[in-house]
């Protein structure tokens, strides 16, 4: 559960007791921690705006929204915020100081016309994954020629892993904004949500009602045959969508960075929002259906999915069509299970590479900042 209280402002001499604003975050909400709403009263103020700021950088860019004369943001907590940074940061050892030298290797991604070099600190490389130290440190010719080549990965996935291999920085997940603008399926294909309900086969515009039981639409109902155009436009969108998270979880799968995958299971797991069909496709077909991101997937669906989250979906005639992608492998794992189930969540340990004894379980969760006695909610 998320959890929502109001704080006025001391610091800039508002008076009024705490109240409830609507309010949208513009991106994720995460599991399991307790957000503030700080309300400001004086929009043109400086320590409004520098707290604004700092929130936004500690939290992601779309941390903070202005409505009106007030200025709203969510803050996780800083402290666990700040101790599970460290903790990430404690588990990656190399140092420029230490033993990471300033030898550059050659990295060439993709194949064909598509092809580019990146140029990278080999021992750095080398530090983070035994893909690259087998290459760069053993007797193959990649050695000697200092260069490897990636056919099969993509410049956006190695852009990705440059920005976590130096910054630290992970992708932020787009919200499942079905029926707006922000629509990561439509807005990323150029089209409409309204305009893709035409293509899947609804006859009239969504309407949401607040009573399940005067809905006019039901999950599943409609299944449009795809033509071959949209058919592309489909596989385009499974391909090169803006499911950035999964897109690099392939990466560090494929060229195997154990340290980024934990990193990125992490960050998945405390996501609100389940992931949508085109982000859950594209794992699928990338990834062992025992890799941890896919069970992640699994049981998030399996426990959260209800009819009126089905319902929802509707809003995006494109999320309706995909559902006719989702791999067979998938569908019947899924319905092999209660939809909506409420059973209980599992701790992101437990999506870990790691062994599952209570002692390296106590220790994970040491190294992540959180107390090692404490039950996981």
């Amino acid at each position: 559960m998320v959890k929502i209280k109001g704080i006025k402002s001391k610091s800039i001499g508002a008076t009024t007791e705490p109240r409830a604003l609507s309010f949208k975050t513009g991106g994720r909400l995460a599991r399991k921690h307790e957000y503030t709403i700080f309300n400001f009263f004086a929009l043109s103020s400086w320590s409004c705006m520098i707290a604004a700021a700092c929130l936004g950088s500690l939290y992601g860019g779309q941390s903070h929204v202005f409505i009106g004369t007030v200025v709203p943001f969510l803050a996780c907590h800083w402290r666990d915020r700040l101790r599970k940074m460290s903790a990430t940061t404690a588990k990656f050892e190399p140092s420029f100081l230490d033993n990471i030298g300033t030898d550059l290797v050659t990295v060439q991604i993709g194949d064909g016309d598509t092809q580019e070099f990146f140029p990278v600190h080999k021992d750095l490389l080398a530090a983070c994954s035994p893909y690259f130290k087998a290459a760069f440190d053993g007797k193959f010719r990649e050695a000697s020629d200092k260069a490897v080549s990636i056919p099969d990965v993509t410049s956006t996935q190695f852009r990705l892993f440059l920005d976590w291999l130096y910054f630290r920085r992970l992708p932020v997940a787009k919200g499942n904004f079905f029926g707006s603008a922000e629509c990561p399926n439509c807005s990323h294909t150029g089209t409409t949500c309204e305009d893709s309900r035409r293509v899947a086969g609804f006859a009239e515009d969504f309407v949401r009602h607040d009573d399940e039981d005067d809905s006019t639409t039901t999950p599943f109902a409609k299944l449009a045959s795809i033509s071959d155009l949209v058919d592309q436009q489909l596989e385009k969108l499974i391909n090169t969508g803006p499911w950035n998270p999964q897109k690099l979880y392939v990466f560090a799968d494929r060229c195997d960075v154990p340290a980024l995958r934990q990193d990125l299971i992490d960050d998945i797991w405390m996501m609100e929002n389940t992931m949508p069909f085109g982000a859950i496709i594209y794992a699928w077909r990338n990834l062992s259906i025992e890799s941890p991101l896919c069970k992640l997937m699994l049981d998030d669906l399996s426990r959260c999915y209800e009819q009126e989250a089905l319902m929802a979906d509707e809003e995006c005639g494109m999320e309706v069509l995909l559902r006719q992608k989702l791999p067979s492998a998938f569908i019947w794992t899924l319905f092999s299970r209660n939809l909506g189930d409420e059973k209980k969540e599992l701790p992101v340990c437990a999506y870990h590479e790691h062994a599952q004894d209570e002692e390296t379980v106590k220790r994970c969760r040491k190294e992540r900042g959180e107390d090692g006695d404490e039950d996981e909610e």
